[in-house]
Formats: C-alpha cells, sequence, structure tokens
C-alpha cells in the first residue's frame, strides 16, 4: 500500500510493483497463492492473491491505454485523408485548388467527434449540452460553406441534411 506522500518510483513501490509481476506470472504458471506468498515473502496466501490481482489491474489499465493511443492514431491517419477534401484548398492567389465537399466535411466531423469521445470530451449523448454544441458545430460549417460556395446558409444546412439523410440510409 502507497504511504502519503510517496513518489511512484520510490524504491519500495518499485519493488512491490516487481514482485507483483513476478506473483502473476507464477499464478499464470498455476503456481498456487501460499506457494507464491512462501517463494515471494508474503506473510499469507491473501498477500499473495492481492499482489496478483493488483498486477491484472495494472495490466488491464495499460492494455486500455494502448488501445486508446491506437484508436487516436488511427482516427488521425483518417482525419489527414480526409481533411483537404472537406475544408478545401485555396492557393495563394485566392483561386480555389480543391473546393470543399460537404459529405467529406461531415466524416471529418464524425472523426472529430470519435476523437473526442475516446478523450472524455464530448458530453453524454442527449444531453442539452451536446445539443448546444452539434448546433453550434452545423452552424459554423454552414457558414463556411456559404462563404466558399456563395450559398445561403440555409440553403447549405438544407443541403447537409441531405446528404445526411442519404448517409443514414
Amino acid at each position: 500500500m502507497a504511504r502519503p506522500g510517496e513518489s511512484t518510483t520510490s524504491p519500495r513501490r518499485l519493488l512491490a510493483k516487481q514482485r507483483q509481476a513476478q506473483a502473476l506470472a507464477l499464478a499464470m504458471a498455476g503456481v498456487g497463492y501460499p506457494e507464491i506468498a512462501t517463494k515471494l515473502g508474503y506473510r499469507a496466501r491473501n498477500g499473495a492473491f492481492e499482489a496478483v490481482q493488483a498486477a491484472i489491474q495494472a495490466n488491464l489499465r495499460a492494455n486500455v491505454a494502448g488501445e486508446l493511443s491506437m484508436n487516436l492514431q488511427r482516427l488521425d491517419r483518417l482525419l489527414v485523408a480526409c481533411w483537404v477534401k472537406a475544408v478545401g484548398l485555396t492557393g495563394p492567389d485566392g483561386k480555389v485548388i480543391i473546393p470543399s465537399d460537404l459529405a467529406a466535411s461531415a466524416e471529418a466531423r464524425a472523426i472529430l467527434a470519435e476523437r473526442a469521445k475516446l478523450l472524455g470530451l464530448y458530453p453524454a449523448p442527449g444531453s442539452r449540452r451536446q445539443e448546444h454544441i452539434d448546433e453550434d458545430l452545423l452552424r459554423q460549417e454552414a457558414e463556411r460553406a456559404a462563404r466558399e460556395t456563395g450559398m445561403s446558409v440555409e440553403d447549405v444546412m438544407r443541403e447537409a441534411l441531405v446528404v445526411l439523410k442519404e448517409g443514414q440510409r
């Protein structure tokens, strides 16, 4: 058990983590808790059991963190792949090189939403805060698209709803 104010890298805590890893390895090899306690110097079998459980929890946290990191990297790659198509590209002379695409914008927004959800930044689905965020993001995207296309914001929003409804079929 950690002592108040003790560093996570103190020699005592590092040794405890090493013993937990050894206890887990022994348990996975089929060694019983009384034998693990004796072999690793725990006072009783429950000390060995708690060490194995702590090691399992630490491994789970590490696996979850690794999965999260990998999924965020995948989403980043997808976002890079669709970003230019979503926002368009204008040359230094102001001439449109790649026009923005509403479908790609919707995809980019979905990727950003998934990243935010994985990071715990997104409000709960269906919450009033979520509705405000959705409305604000849709309005901002519609204003940007309207500036680029010469359409009215309302026309862009109607077109975006058509694209979204088609995507839901």
